[in-house]
């Protein structure tokens, strides 16, 4: 049987021709967190440091001991001399191998015999006697992964790997295997408990689309893995999540649990989940499931150190529910995404706190989000929001003057396809965010911009502001807007809109840092008035986007250093 891999290309180190590039997933090495390292490395990494090619060998070896494989790679690419000296200690680069090439069995026992370092390697069928070999012989793996061939945009899964191959593969590595991808559906799991001993350094496993993974499978796994598992990957598989109860212990360890398109997960199976791993956990992804969240209250304890909740198109979620896992997390929670649910957010005036490290809320397509809800979601979370999406909803703003303090840290407001905002209810946004927002995106809504003549102060950071089909934006209400922002402005979308440009000769000064501005299809727009916003912009101007307007171009031969699309 023929090996079939990516065609990634691989760079080959000189010394043994290994990979250099294929790296695990795995985010600790020897008990520590990647992160201790990093002060470390960046330390000892820094070009102002010469004298680091004539450390002494022993204080070499001595740090070696406290840095993992990443940082390793990092050091050694300082200079070639230290290269030699880390490799000189006995160090050598950690290889990983992904074959690009077809292999038969006997040259993959070949490969097997002549490479003196495999720690990983991403092959497509598990099964086959080559790579039996391989495993075997090369009993220090810590990596191991089954890749699913691709095929243009789709994708074909390994049809002869099943649960007697990863059977056999654990028999092998099973001992030193820090990461597991097997991404195949027809693994059960239900066989592995034929499998004798455990998985006592397995940190990662992604079980992704496998489809035939069934309850009682992934309880024997967590057996052999649960108390060392850090990140655990379940997409698209058929868990229900109901029989953990029986699992025997906690998941001491588990920080990351995605469990996207799990359609069969119920809200008591994520309840016995969260049993096990509340504790520890620090992002929860729950992409379209059927999940209410109403039966958390039975959730004993709480979630300390939840900070990622990602529950994009869960249509069942209610209002209740989402109080109840607020509850749970809201005092950790630094990204919500509760983009396309039936949330309205008016009964958060029940929560007991706030979301005191809430920086990014994506409401977008919330379409039952009342502004009485925005309302008490923003007072929950406002002091630390930096970025706020709520397009497509039907939000008017103008209940936002009943909000008590301002927004003092938001600078990516996405207000796009509102199009029940208005020119007040703009106002009184801006009012809470201007003096921080660098984005502001408020196309195809019904704006006007006139009424921004009654906001006090500018909008001093502004870099980015889209009004694209915003059908009726005035010259006038334009002006105004540029008045507030013109300064610091970067990038200007007024794609299909009504402007003329005439009256801009009425701006008090000048745009002195756009670069992209883009006036496409905007019919009215005169050859006179793009003359007075050229005469504006300084020469940061880069990008200019004319397409299907009436302008003539004749009056553009002194802007030839702009690119100019029309």
């Amino acid at each position: 049987m023929q090996h079939r891999a990516s065609a990634m290309q691989i760079t080959m180190d000189k010394e043994e021709k290994i990979s250099s590039r294929c790296e695990p997933e795995v985010s600790r090495d020897n008990g520590k967190m990647i992160t201790s390292f990093l002060p470390l490395i960046s330390v000892l990494t820094l070009p102002r440091v010469p004298a680091l090619d004539n450390m002494c060998t022993e204080i070499i070896r001595h740090i070696l001991q406290f840095l993992d494989y990443r940082s390793k790679k990092m050091l050694r690419g300082v200079s070639s001399t230290l290269k030699n000296r880390v490799e000189g200690c006995g160090d050598k680069m950690v290889h990983y191998w992904r074959f690009s090439a077809k292999f038969t069995t006997d040259q993959l026992i070949k490969f097997a015999d002549e490479v003196k370092t495999v720690i990983g390697f991403e092959v497509r069928d598990g099964t086959d006697d080559g790579v039996k070999y391989l495993v075997k012989k090369h009993p220090e793996i810590l990596m191991f992964k089954l890749r699913r061939g691709e095929f243009g945009t789709m994708f074909q899964l390994g049809s002869e790997f099943t649960s007697n191959g990863l059977l056999q593969i654990l028999q092998f590595c099973g001992s030193t295997l820090r990461s597991l991808d097997i991404s195949v559906k027809n693994i059960t799991g239900e066989n592995l408990s034929e499998y004798k001993g455990t998985l006592p350094c397995l940190e990662n496993l992604n079980m992704s689309y496998c489809y035939q993974l069934t309850d009682k499978g992934l309880l024997q796994i967590l057996q052999f893995c649960g108390s060392t598992l850090r990140s655990l990957n379940l997409i698209e598989t058929e868990i229900t999540g109901e029989n953990l109860s029986k699992y025997n212990g906690i998941l001491p360890c588990l920080e990351i649990l995605n469990m996207s398109y799990c359609t069969q997960l119920t809200n008591k199976g994520l309840l016995q989940i969260l049993q096990l791993c509340g504790s520890t956990l620090r992002s929860l992804n729950l992409i379209e499931t059927e999940i209410t969240g109403e039966n958390l209250s039975e959730y004993k304890g709480a979630l300390p150190c939840l900070e990622i909740l990602n529950m994009r198109y869960c249509k069942q979620l209610t209002d209740k529910g989402l109080l109840q896992i607020l509850q749970l997390c809201g005092s950790t929670l630094r990204s919500l995404n509760l983009f396309e649910t039936e949330i309205t957010g008016e009964n958060l005036s029940e929560y007991k706190g706030t979301l005191p490290c809430l920086e990014n809320l994506n409401m977008f397509c919330c379409r039952h989000l009342t502004d009485k809800g925005l309302l008490q979601i923003l007072q929950l979370c406002g002091s630390k929001l930096i970025f706020l999406d709520i397009s497509e909803t039907n939000i008017t703003g103008e209940y936002l003057s009943e909000y008590k303090g301002t927004l003092p840290c938001l600078e990516n407001l996405n207000m796009n396809y509102c199009r029940h905002l208005t020119d007040k209810g703009l106002l009184q946004i801006l009012q809470l965010c201007g003096s921080t927002l660098r984005s502001l995106d408020i196309g195809c809504t019904n704006i006007t911009g006139e009424y921004l003549s009654e906001y006090k102060g500018t909008l001093p950071c502004l870099e980015i502001l889209n009004m694209r089909y915003c059908k009726h934006l005035t010259d006038r209400g334009l002006l105004q807007i540029l008045q507030l922002c013109g300064s610091t402005l970067r990038s200007l979308n007024l794609l299909k809109t009504e402007i003329t440009g005439e009256n801009l000769s009425e701006y008090k000064g000048t745009l002195p840092c756009l670069e992209n501005l883009n006036m496409s299809y905007c019919i009215h727009l005169t050859d006179k008035g793009l003359l007075q916003i050229l005469q504006l912009c300084g020469s940061t101007l880069r990008s200019l986007n004319i397409v299907d307007t009436n302008i003539t171009k004749n009056n553009l031969s002194e802007y030839s250093h702009l690119r100019v699309a029309s």
